[in-house]
């Protein structure tokens, strides 16, 4: 149940959100810096196996968080439930999904710039519906043959210190501290003239709330430093 879901509803939604939403900069700002379109139209080969290296290695990471510490944080706080029952197979599969589901969906809100009111229904929607999910399927467990040995699940690992720490906080926090980090790197040692223009922009919407700025101010390349369009077509 978990794994026919997983790509249908809970990794599908946010990811679609964020393809159908995000943009680097405004329409405006693309047209008026057309060597934006550059940082795609010039990446080579090499440029793709980095960034697919990359990834790679940060869903290997990604797995092994989500995995060991929901494992080891419910096996330190007792592998016997406060009901009584024994940790299961059951228990610790929906506690390591529990943290895959939170870990894809932050990730896609960590890598959003553009927000709408969609990305956050989106986003929020999906992880305050998944613990409702797996009261449901715990109601179900007694009609549905499949679901019967996830009975009493929901109460049990809700009630459970080790499920929270585990799965809801330390591991999510610990799968993406690695995203993050790279990406606060990237955008201050490396930026993107796409991340310079969104500087800019955040700036000029900042004066134009305090009443500094002027209405329909067009950014210009100059703004962001010297001879950045011939950098960046190099």
């Amino acid at each position: 149940m978990y794994i026919a879901t997983f790509n249908a509803i809970w990794a599908a939604y946010p990811t679609l959100g964020f393809g159908l939403f995000e943009q680097d900069v405004p329409a405006r700002v693309a047209l008026g810096n057309p060597f934006l379109y550059d940082e795609t139209r010039c990446q080579t080969d090499i440029d793709f196996y980095r960034a697919w290296v990359l990834w790679v290695l940060l869903g290997i990471w990604h797995g092994l968080m989500c995995f060991y510490i929901p494992v080891r944080a419910l096996a330190s706080y007792g592998a016997v439930s406060s009901s009584g029952h024994h940790t299961t197979v059951e228990y610790v599969g929906t506690a390591v999904m529990t943290a895959i589901v939170i870990t894809v969906t932050l990730r896609v809100a960590i890598r959003t710039t553009h927000w709408t009111i969609i990305n956050h229904a989106l986003i929020w929607g999906t992880l305050a519906l998944w613990l409702p999910f797996l009261a449901v399927l715990q109601g179900l467990c007694g009609s549905v043959p499949g679901l019967a040995p996830l009975c009493g699940l929901g109460s049990d690992l809700i009630g459970s210190a080790g499920f929270w720490f585990g799965a809801v906080i330390g591991a999510p926090a610990a799968a993406l501290l690695l995203d993050y980090t790279i990406l606060v790197f990237q955008r201050h040692l490396a930026p993107r003239a796409s991340q310079l223009l969104q500087e800019i922009e955040q700036r000029q919407q900042q004066q134009r709330v305090k009443g500094v700025g002027v209405a329909g101010q067009q950014q210009q390349l100059p703004a962001i430093g010297p001879d950045v369009e011939q950098r960046y077509r190099q």
